[in-house]
């Protein structure tokens, strides 16, 4: 069996690394000369698909929503109703998160740790969505506008600051679209003014306080990316030949990716956007179709694309290079491993109904691209 990552100290925010760390890195570097010269590591991961849960005749297997700074991975199962679940990489085992009282169906979308997930819970024969946090496996339903309207968060940070959708009676934007969502301290509020509507969404929050997501006239053309910060939402553009783009992700030091439409291929494309300015992900010349998921503060970007002849890839974008995952796997996952849906501090990817544990990779290489370098100094120096 492969060596899996320790805690060896990378978990979190890249500039909490010690002293005494960024002493060994820097030693290291000064005997290299400070050249770009690196040294070796493996950047190769081990397949461990998430455990198969007996349903009767069937089996039921953990719908992968996202992975949190403790290796937890967070989602859903199907029962046939739905029901929210949480899987720990550390003792692989799978938790069944509690529902509140009265309702019977719902899913964990958001993480942080294995003590903060975010998601929705409904009633039988009703998809009102309510919104509720997971405090340390115990539910707390989260307040709403107006009792009639849906709310669901879909991300948190270090602070349990949640964002996601609203949608109802209840909102002060215009009737019968889609607001973004907040709630912070337990206290729910819209975000407002967006120079692009009517309908937004909000994505994905940093520890900082950031917010990005999408705004527009539909839900899923015709609409913009948009970076929030300090109550402004700035558009964030478009990329060459594009027409629509959202932002999914954003990480601790302000990369953010998402997707786009490509009038020439008149499909989606993965982006990023570095300093407000959006460009695309490298793709074969072949490809049909991709989208970045995730993206964390070692700048590793994850996501999946498709090429013309329907072939689906499971991809990793790092120092401006793209890899497919499957070719990356030390074991033999028997098929197409999935889309890589999220990616932790770690470089712990979730896919599918699996995750993707880094082997042997030093605790020098902070921003887990095979090499100890320059930029892995400059990481830790903030």
């Amino acid at each position: 069996m492969a060596r899996r990552l320790s805690d060896s100290g990378t978990r979190g925010r890249v500039f909490l690394y010690s002293i005494e760390m960024k002493m060994v890195i820097l030693s290291t570097l000064l005997v290299m000369g400070l050249s770009a010269s690196t040294v070796s590591a493996q950047c190769m991961y081990e397949y461990i698909p998430l455990p198969r849960v007996p349903d009767g005749p069937l089996t039921r297997t953990l719908t992968n929503q996202g992975i949190g700074e403790d290796d937890t991975i967070i989602g859903y199962l199907n029962f046939p109703l739905q029901v929210p679940g949480q899987w720990t990489l550390e003792d692989e085992s799978l938790t069944i998160l509690t529902l509140p009282d009265g309702f019977a169906q719902g899913q964990a979308l958001g993480i942080y740790n294995s003590g903060a997930s975010v998601g929705h819970v409904s009633f039988p024969n009703n998809g009102m969505r309510h919104p509720v946090f997971w405090r340390d496996g115990v539910p707390e339903l989260l307040p709403r506008a107006h009792p009639d309207d849906f709310a669901f968060p879909l991300a948190i940070n270090r602070h349990l600051h949640l964002v996601g959708w609203a949608n109802g009676p209840g909102l002060k934007g215009e009737q019968g679209f889609i607001r973004p969502a907040i709630w912070i301290d337990g206290e729910y509020s819209e975000i407002l003014n967006f120079p692009v509507g009517p309908n937004a969404g909000a994505e994905d929050i940093n520890d900082r306080g950031e917010i990005v997501g999408w705004m527009g006239i539909g839900l899923s053309n015709n609409r913009s990316a948009f970076h929030w910060v300090d109550g402004v939402a700035t558009d964030l553009g478009l990329f060459p030949n594009g027409a629509s783009t959202k932002a999914v992700a954003i990480n601790n030091l302000g990369l953010i990716v998402g997707s786009g439409f490509d009038t020439v291929l008149q499909d989606s494309r993965p982006l990023y956007w570095h300093r407000g300015v959006a460009r695309l992900l490298p793709v074969p010349n072949d490809v049909r179709s991709g989208t970045a998921q995730d993206v964390n503060d070692g700048g590793q970007i994850v996501g999946m694309i498709q090429l013309i002849n329907w072939e689906a890839q499971s991809c990793l974008w790092q120092q401006g290079q793209r890899y497919d995952l499957n070719k990356l796997l030390i074991n033999d996952p028997g098929s197409f491993i999935g889309s890589a849906r999220a990616i932790n501090n770690r470089g712990v990817i979730s896919v599918g109904v699996a995750v993707l544990v880094p082997i042997d990779s030093p605790r020098e290489d902070v921003d887990h691209n095979c090499r100890v370098d320059v930029e892995d100094l400059l990481l830790m120096l903030g």
